[in-house]
């Protein structure tokens, strides 16, 4: 790639051929030295649009190019929507139904919809949840029949991005199949796609072949919904009522009372271009090998824990069982879900089981993620049983260190790699071995990794122990830190 300073170089050697202009150019004459830079400038822009060229079919480099890409593989911008649990007090005299599909807004006029019908006693308060989503209706009347027909979705009038859509025609909804797998000709389906503009269309099947080929005048009404994804909601803000239906609803007060689901916004142009290189990563037929943890890590990476496995593993641990059969068991949790302390755990051999009835909303989508991918299984909870890690560090070091420092550097690298909010905590069967920290600890304390200093780590990690149910984790209380320190004799100059 030329820069401005080739072709200036190039200027100067040609100059010697035009002297009055040499001249000019020796003392910078403005009036020339500007029309120079402005060529220069477009010439090195020009020559920089050339090189991305041609490294482009190798190395997507312009957006125009990776989103066409990322269309072409049918990489969607699709956000997912937050969800909150929300407080209803009722100040009326009477018992106040909230019912699910009302409207709410915040302080910011962002929508919200009620999932969950509530009652809520006469000066009483109830809960239930909320989705960050706004729907919009629009109705498409067909003026040409033609094989896969399609309908443009509109973009939404604010930043939201499209999160769900669903098509009916008369008594009749269709169905979403993506890429038109495993449909029939003459199913009621739709298949969703988007171009390099980041349009998004709903398209229809072709007669005889697959699908449903719409005719001349057949009406289609299509729902959007359009969500902000990746929200920050204030625990205790208020939400009012998009419309005022009665005289009870100026007497209810709602708030937020926890996050259940956080919002995901649509994949950025930088993220699409890394992704776009690996199709196995954006692949939704879900369980290869039969990769469950991953599927349910991916569609919710909020989770502060979570472990998933089969019947294989269970019956390892707590023996055989016909119930067992088909059955997939999860043990999970992110906010309002129930643990269970045990400071020595052992192998029961009934865990705690979590009944339909007392499912979360977040199990509860767990469920149903699991069913899209293969409803032949039956989904088992469990309450996660949480477990401190105990930790050992016995350490002599150079006296040339604060020995309290040095602690309060340990416990805090301990914590961030192995505390309740870690990587490495998120995951069930979390055992650190001692090499493991002990590798950590030299690289990253410069006291352990001083040449006069040595040191010897203990994980009390109950390795007998392989439940997958356990969350275990470091906790400031469960360190334990003995420093000594020692004077280190080394030659210097002076003194």
């Amino acid at each position: 790639m030329l820069t401005r300073a080739d072709f200036n170089a190039a200027v100067q050697d040609n100059l010697s051929k035009y002297p009055e202009l040499s001249a000019r150019f020796s003392i910078a004459d403005p009036t020339f030295m500007r029309q120079l830079d402005a060529i220069f400038t477009a010439l090195a822009m020009k020559s920089a649009e050339d090189e991305v060229a041609l490294a482009e079919p190798q190395n997507k480099t312009r957006p125009a190019t990776v989103l066409a890409d990322a269309a072409i593989r049918g990489i969607m911008p699709k956000a997912s929507p937050a969800r909150f649990l929300i407080t209803v007090q009722n100040d009326n005299d009477t018992t106040y139904l909230l019912d699910s599909a009302r409207v709410l807004t915040d302080s910011s006029g962002v929508y919200y919809v009620v999932e969950a019908g509530v009652t809520v006693p006469a000066g009483g308060n109830a809960q239930t949840t909320v989705r960050q989503v706004e729907y919009t209706v629009i109705t498409h009347t067909v003026t040409e029949s033609r094989p896969f027909y399609f309908i443009p979705v509109p973009q939404s009038d604010s930043d939201a991005a499209v999160a769900s859509i669903s098509v009916i025609q008369g008594d009749v909804t269709f169905e979403n199949r993506q890429e038109y797998i495993n449909c029939a000709p003459d199913e009621a389906i739709y298949h969703v796609e988007v171009d390099a503009q980041q349009q998004v269309y709903v398209r229809f099947g072709a007669a005889d072949v697959v699908g449903i080929q719409p005719d001349v005048g057949d009406v289609f009404e299509i729902t959007i919904g359009y969500s902000m994804g990746e929200i920050d909601v204030e625990i205790d803000s208020s939400f009012s009522f998009e419309y005022v239906n009665s005289a009870d609803d100026t007497s209810v007060l709602m708030s937020m009372s926890a996050l259940v689901e956080p919002g995901v916004n649509p994949p950025s142009v930088s993220y699409l271009r890394e992704l776009c290189k690996y199709p196995a990563l954006y692949d939704e037929d879900a369980v290869f090998l039969g990769e469950f943890e991953f599927l349910v890590r991916k569609h919710f990476p909020h989770l502060k824990f979570l472990s998933v496995w089969n019947e294989a593993l269970e019956e390892d641990l707590r023996g055989p069982a016909l119930e067992n059969m088909n059955r997939l068991f999860v043990s999970c949790f992110f906010d309002t879900e129930l643990t269970k302390d045990e400071p020595y755990p052992q192998t029961p051999e009934a865990p705690e089981r979590i009944y339909s009835s007392d499912l979360t909303g977040t199990q509860l989508a767990i469920v149903d993620r699991i069913a899209r991918a293969d409803d032949t299984y039956n989904v088992v909870f469990y309450t996660p049983v949480t477990s401190k890690l105990y930790v050992t560090v016995d350490a002599v070091i150079s006296s040339a260190y604060v020995s309290s420092t040095v602690t309060d550097e340990i416990v805090e690298l301990l914590l961030k790699e192995y505390g309740d909010d870690s990587d490495a905590a998120r995951k069930g069967r979390n055992y650190p071995k001692n090499r493991t920290v002990s590798n950590l600890l030299e690289s990253n304390i410069q006291a352990l990794g001083d040449s006069g200093s040595d040191f010897t780590v203990t994980v009390d990690s109950v390795d007998e122990v392989r439940r997958p149910e356990l969350w275990r984790f470091v906790t400031a209380d469960s360190i334990t830190v003995n420093i000594t320190t020692r004077n280190s004799s080394v030659s210097s100059w002076g003194g």
